[in-house]
């Protein structure tokens, strides 16, 4: 199964090579394309690039139905005591979750609430997020799975914006926005 990930297909005039050009979002065909299971579906797709070669990557797409419930939680700062503690401490193995926040979001996930995670931390940080998500236990309780989106900045550009310029938010609107436009202008 394949999608593909570009808009048209551009030939360079010398070579007449076929040069792709990226877009971000899928259309409703090639999603279908992908045959979606409900639910966490595991999905490889490949970036290949001049200078770095091909690489495989692995993510995980969750579909959802438009009825489903949905929670969106902030990470650091919600999960985490704070902001700036809550991005640096897990990397030194550092616990600095809220207390009993595994039991309050399983309570609200046993409502039947789906979860979706979203954190202003740089896209590659994502392996690192992951599993800091996934280590949170509290008393044997863990928090929901759910999908998470991240910045599309760098590393330095996302701990400036979050920690440097305070401005975490700037990137948080943006993705809302894009997720409630997914639904329609009357959506809420």
């Amino acid at each position: 199964r394949s999608a593909s990930l570009y808009d048209e297909t551009i030939y360079e005039e010398e070579d007449r090579r076929p040069r792709y050009t990226k877009k971000v979002r899928l259309s409703s065909e090639e999603i279908e394309q992908l045959e979606l299971e409900s639910g966490p579906n595991v999905v490889t797709f490949s970036v290949t690039t001049r200078l770095q070669g091909t690489t495989r990557c692995t993510c995980t797409v969750y579909l959802w139905d438009h009825t489903d419930k949905v929670i969106i939680s902030d990470i650091d700062g919600t999960i985490t005591r704070s902001d700036v503690f809550g991005h640096i401490l897990p990397w030194v193995g550092k616990d600095w979750t809220q207390n009993n926040i595994a039991k309050l979001f399983t309570a609200i996930e046993n409502n039947g609430y789906k979860f979706l995670y979203l954190s202003s931390r740089a896209i590659g940080q994502a392996s690192m997020t992951k599993s800091f998500l996934k280590s949170i236990k509290q008393n044997g309780v863990g928090i929901p799975e759910g999908p998470m989106l991240l910045s599309p900045d760098s590393l330095l550009r996302a701990i400036k914006d979050e920690i440097v310029l305070r401005q975490p938010h700037i990137f948080k609107i943006k993705c809302l926005m894009d997720i409630k436009n997914l639904f329609g202008k009357d959506a809420s």
